[in-house]
């Protein structure tokens, strides 16, 4: 069964059910939108600024076809980049040119509803800062220069337009260069990331109905970092009972071919992956071993080349989780392993080879956290019985 075919889930304020099974919303908001370009953008900001909590999702990364258009809206009634063109317009005129464009296809209550609001929603995409400055002559053209924002976009000037309606450009383009939808939807995209949350890679899959058929939620599949199939439920004015607190890692396995189809994904791609498996990130442990196991491991390296000039390096047990958890927090994995140790022993790997009295160099936690020198165990304290008695010198 295709996807969209499959059938919708049934559930209550506090809970929904799933092949069978009973469990609490994930989440709950009192609106959610389904498609993040333009218009999805639009209803959630407005729904925010009315006092409710809402949710955006899209399959994709957002911005739909606005992204990718030109970046023209299409309004009149007297804007502020008419006037300042010399242009009169009314939502009365904008109204005649456009029944005898639509030619019956809108109905009249919606065309003169569209033209009367037109100059007002306009100048409500203007606050949310979209570039709409004047620029540029008015003239008529498929798509104008980068420089003008208005321009005749309509058959406004033909015949037998022009008799009907007084001619007006109403083509408002988005400033910028080339095709400028993608300025158009940041703006729209900021200004709803600031109230909303967004999803990205988000799939609605099935929507969640009372026993009276109303819509109560949706059911949702998710991208997490790379993982697909984190599936949760999003419910409409219930209370928030449980999280999906499922590890990206753990998921991971559960991919397959057909989760990378529905993102997206061309079939004819998919089919040269002849296998789909799962990489999870390297822990502390991970990394402790990569230092000191291998044969050729990172300690073992920097031991051998201290080791050509008779001093013996030591690293102490704290110090590797301390590599270890700088790696981790500088996101660099096992390949930044190497510029950390280096970083630590630069100074003295050119200060010991003039130095005859150093028999020893040891890396602990402080050398480390709070980037202090090795300590260093020289030769003088070297005849001593007691270890603990040996002469030292750190920073």
């Amino acid at each position: 069964m295709n996807r969209c075919e499959r059938p919708p889930l049934g559930g209550t304020d506090a809970r929904v059910t799933a092949d069978g099974k009973h469990r609490f919303w994930d989440e709950t908001f009192d609106v959610v939108v389904v498609g993040f370009g333009s218009a999805g953008a639009s209803a959630a900001i407005e729904a925010s600024r009315a006092g409710a909590s809402v949710l955006v999702v899209d399959r994709f990364a957002g911005g739909g076809a606005t992204r990718l258009s030109g970046g023209v809206v299409y309004a009149g009634g007297g804007t502020d980049l008419q006037r300042h063109a010399g242009y009169e317009d009314t939502p009365e005129e904008m109204a005649k040119y456009l029944e005898l464009e639509t030619r019956g296809e809108v109905s009249p209550e919606v065309l003169r509803a569209f033209c009367e609001r037109s100059r007002e929603n306009f100048e409500w995409l203007r606050a949310l800062g979209a570039p709409f400055p004047p620029g540029g002559a008015p003239t008529k053209t498929s798509y104008p220069l980068d420089d003008c924002t208005l321009y005749f976009s309509g058959n406004e000037t033909a015949a037998p337009y022009r008799y009907v309606a007084r001619p007006a450009p109403r083509g408002h383009r988005t400033l910028g260069k080339g095709l400028s939808g993608g300025n158009l939807f940041a703006a729209l995209e900021k200004a709803a990331e600031s109230c909303v949350t967004v999803r990205r890679r988000c799939r609605a899959e099935r929507l969640v109905l009372d026993r009276q058929n109303a819509v109560v939620g949706v059911e949702l599949s998710e991208l997490v970092g790379t993982t697909a199939r984190a599936l949760h439920a999003v419910g409409f004015a219930a209370d928030i009972r449980s999280k999906n607190s499922t590890e990206a890692a753990e998921l991971l396995s559960e991919v397959m071919p057909e989760d990378l189809l529905s993102y997206g994904l061309i079939p004819e791609f998919i089919g040269r992956l002849p296998v789909v498996s799962a990489v999870h990130q390297l822990q502390r442990e991970d990394l402790v071993q990569i230092l000191t196991e291998p044969k050729n491991a990172l300690t073992k390296q920097y031991q051998r080349f201290f080791g050509y000039d008779n001093i013996e390096l030591v690293f102490t047990e704290d110090a590797l989780w301390e590599i270890s958890d700088k790696a981790l927090a500088r996101e660099t994995g096992a390949r930044g392993l190497r510029s950390i140790i280096e970083a630590a022993l630069l100074d003295v790997m050119f200060e010991l080879p003039s130095r005859n009295d150093v028999v020893k160099c040891a890396i602990t936690k402080e050398t480390i956290a709070r980037e202090l020198k090795p300590t260093l165990v020289t030769s003088g304290a070297a005849a001593d019985d007691e270890p603990e008695e040996l002469a030292e010198e750190s920073a």
